[in-house]
């Protein structure tokens, strides 16, 4: 039984502050089950070693009894084969009880160290495969969702709803009115990142430095897509100097061999409702907003 198990079960006898105690050691079993094999696996090398020590003197009595009993066959003291045969038995088990006392618990805490250790990764991976299991059902309702929406409204009409795109109509000092198309940043994906001076690899006061290391990154992304054939979102993150998010461990990119998405690594730049990109590329300050085209869970396609 796992600390999950274990801790589910304690929580039925209690009250709401036990079962929430259960629930807390149950959420953070994996981080406790792994310290308690690496702190158990270096208490049983630190055991081991120091029963090393005591070896000689096992070694000293096994050898003195086999002289002994040399010595009395030697002398003719056995009355038979069998009195000689239950002496050298009893020896031997002697010495084996002695070396499983000295080694014994330092090698039991051992397994139960690994054990420990093993039982971690096990509920780390459960866990791991019902993400992934949300995910991928989170993504085909949306993809329902969406096909229903264009079926009804029509796609550009979808696009407009989804990314928050409304057109306002602007006034000069002269008077003259113009039509605006404007979009909502908070209308983007979920994965959609700001690179400003927030950043740290962004360059204040460098447009054309920003934009080349945006496009080498890019570049890099999609070259070790073909080399590898998938790319984790976080991956990506990493190396524009984005935070690790939980669903970036899932979701990524794959080859266009898989044929399960765009099989390209694109942050957004030619999007057509990405206005503020299109204002920071023709040249005005501030940040650029990155839109990914991520192709969804691809864990479970690997």
């Amino acid at each position: 039984m796992n600390i999950g198990a274990l801790t589910a079960k304690v929580a039925t006898v209690g009250g709401p502050k036990v079962q929430l105690a259960a629930a807390k050691v149950a959420k953070y079993s994996p981080q406790i089950l792994t310290a308690v094999g690496i702190v158990g696996g270096i208490a049983s090398t630190v055991m081991i070693a120091r029963a090393t020590l005591k070896v000689e003197a096992l070694v000293e009595n096994h050898e003195m009894g086999r002289r002994v009993i040399a010595d009395k066959t030697v002398n003719d003291e056995y009355a038979s084969d069998r009195d000689r045969t239950k002496d050298l038995t009893y020896l031997y088990v002697r010495s084996g009880l002695d070396w499983v006392k000295l080694y014994g618990p330092g090698v039991s805490l051992g397994v139960a160290s690994i054990v420990s250790i093993i039982a971690a990764q096990g509920i780390q991976q459960k866990r791991q495969v019902a993400l992934v299991a949300a995910v991928k059902s989170a993504e085909s309702a949306f993809a329902a969702y969406r096909a229903r929406v264009i079926e009804a409204i029509g796609e550009e009409k979808e696009r407009e709803i989804r990314y928050g795109i409304s057109t306002e109509i602007v006034e000069d000092e002269n008077g003259k009115k113009t039509k605006v198309r404007t979009f909502d940043p908070s209308g983007l994906s979920d994965y959609v990142r700001y690179f400003d001076e927030h950043n740290i690899n962004f360059k204040h006061g460098t447009r054309e430095l920003n934009l080349l290391f945006l496009k080498n990154i890019q570049n890099w992304a999609n070259d070790r897509l073909n080399a590898r054939g998938y790319v984790y979102l976080n991956e990506v993150y990493g190396w524009l100097g984005f935070d690790d998010v939980p669903a970036g461990q899932v979701v990524g990119w794959l080859h266009k061999d898989f044929n399960n998405g765009d099989g390209y690594i694109d942050f957004g730049w030619d999007n057509p409702v990405n206005e503020q990109a299109k204002k920071f590329i023709d040249g005005h300050d501030g940040g650029i907003l990155l839109d990914f085209n991520v192709d969804g869970e691809i864990m479970s396609k690997l």
